[in-house]
């Protein structure tokens, strides 16, 4: 009543799961699964941010406009315009095709998404009874297709690495037909949003005024 609160905080330990160790993969696959297969029935995680097809498209022009609008920055080298003006390029090519990808993204669940499940927000903490997984940085959870979450299920790309097969045995109650092909659109899909994302967040440097930022 005197408007105080109370903040309870756990120390979940400081290590990262490997890309080379199958136990983190299944740990990682049977996390996503479970908060995939929950959240799709929280009625409140539909009022979070668009996390569909809709927030990367967003990410693509924004990130464009910032290369577009920076070009002339003199702290650029020779050698990085014609980089930029190679992704300028394929930005242009990737938008002209949008509606393929979207028609891509039909009939995949749609669910409540970490957004940002990267190895630098994923902690496990090992103990007497059995590993646990925490996600931390929820800043880009939202309401959409898992595509993002699951962008290494079937191949390299920069989110956590997760085994695909257990992944598809956690959601089997709930999404029986999301099967290894769906996962692997899914995975397609989610390795292309991640990519626009890195490189909208990637364009912010490119306003610098010295070459140390830049």
């Amino acid at each position: 009543h005197d408007g105080s609160t109370w903040l309870f905080v756990e120390d979940v330990g400081d290590q990262r799961p490997s890309e080379t160790d199958p136990e983190h993969r299944v740990l990682a696959a049977q996390w996503l699964g479970l908060l995939h297969g929950s959240g799709a029935s929280v009625v409140a995680a539909a009022r979070l941010p668009d996390a569909g097809p809709g927030r990367y498209l967003s990410h693509l022009r924004s990130g464009r406009d910032t290369i577009r609008r920076n070009l002339g920055n003199p702290w650029l080298a020779a050698e990085d315009r014609p980089v930029l003006t190679g992704m300028l390029e394929q930005l242009d090519a990737l938008e002209s095709r949008w509606p393929v990808l979207e028609r891509a993204c039909h009939g995949l669940p749609v669910t409540l998404v970490h957004g940002d499940f990267r190895a630098k927000n994923v902690r496990i903490r090992v103990t007497d009874a059995s590993p646990a997984l925490f996600a931390l940085d929820w800043e880009m959870a939202g309401w959409g297709i898992p595509a993002a979450d699951l962008a290494c299920a079937c191949g390299p790309g920069p989110t956590v690495r997760i085994d695909a097969q257990t992944y598809q045995e956690t959601v089997r109650g709930l999404w029986g037909n999301l099967d290894a092909a769906v996962i692997r659109r899914a995975s397609i899909l989610g390795r292309i949003f991640q990519a626009l994302a890195s490189t909208e967040w990637a364009c912010a440097s490119l306003v610098s005024v010295s070459d140390r930022h830049l």
